[in-house]
């Protein structure tokens, strides 16, 4: 009942101000009277003229006649560019739109100052309202994106990393495939003839050698099938099978211990 009753007061106080600027302009004599005695009509208006209002809250006075200072203040500075005469005018407007609408006449006769300004106020506050909506919907959107790109950064960082691992996880297992070709002695033989570090375990010193170009990752180009044949003739062997089938034969027989 109490928010019925400011709605009420709010739009009495509009159509007061808004009649008494167009008499001021339309007629001559006094209105004043006139409306002073029309106020307790307009109190007595009907719910259906309330709910037309354009805003769900009713605007206190101090909010309309904040907003018509802010507004003649704002203009006036974009005009004058004087910040001092721009915050007095400012202030004289909020005190002359936060004057009681009903009790104008007792100032100076024919003054539309306070209607005006309260005006003013009114539909700065309507446009606010109305913007609101707009506004919401562009930090929604600016933030939207914002989350969007810093989600697909890291979706595209997350699949940089995961192909790396994958590139690491296939490396390891070739490297893995090929330890056997080689004994950790003479891998720290390679690793001190380029002076590099010795310690760790073979996978480890292999996988040093690989990175800095002084070992490579297919231990079988480093023998032609020729060769292997040859050497498995010399320590009477078997020479068929594959090239991996040679190598994996004269390693078990010892007649091939390190590839390099």
């Amino acid at each position: 009942m109490v928010q019925l009753e400011k709605e009420v007061r709010a739009s009495t106080q509009a159509k007061l101000d808004l009649n008494r600027v167009k008499d001021a302009f339309t007629t001559d004599g006094d209105v004043y009277e006139t409306h002073a005695e029309a106020d307790v009509e307009f109190v007595n208006m009907s719910f259906d003229d309330v709910s037309d209002s354009k805003t769900t809250v009713a605007p206190t006075q101090f909010s309309v006649a904040l907003a018509s200072g802010s507004a003649f203040g704002l203009l006036s500075f974009i005009a004058l560019h004087m910040p001092m005469l721009s915050f007095i005018i400012f202030g004289l407007t909020t005190y002359v739109a936060s004057r009681d609408p009903i009790r104008d006449e007792e100032f100076a006769m024919g003054d539309i100052t306070g209607p005006v300004s309260r005006i003013v106020g009114r539909k700065a506050l309507d446009y606010i309202e109305e913007a609101k909506p707009k506004v919401r919907a562009v930090v929604r959107a600016v933030v939207a994106s914002g989350s969007y790109d810093v989600l697909n950064a890291r979706n595209q960082k997350l699949e940089e990393e995961n192909e790396e691992m994958k590139l690491w996880m296939e490396r390891r297992k070739a490297i893995d495939g090929q330890a056997k070709y080689y004994t950790l002695d003479a891998l720290k033989d390679i690793a001190r003839e380029s002076d590099l570090k010795v310690s760790g375990t073979k996978i480890e010193l292999m996988m040093r050698l690989i990175d800095a170009g002084c070992l490579k990752d297919d231990q079988e180009q480093f023998y032609t099938l020729a060769k292997l044949k040859k050497i498995a003739k010399r320590d009477k062997l078997k020479v068929s099978g594959t090239k991996a089938q040679l190598m994996e034969r004269l390693i078990e027989a010892g007649s091939l211990k390190v590839l390099v």
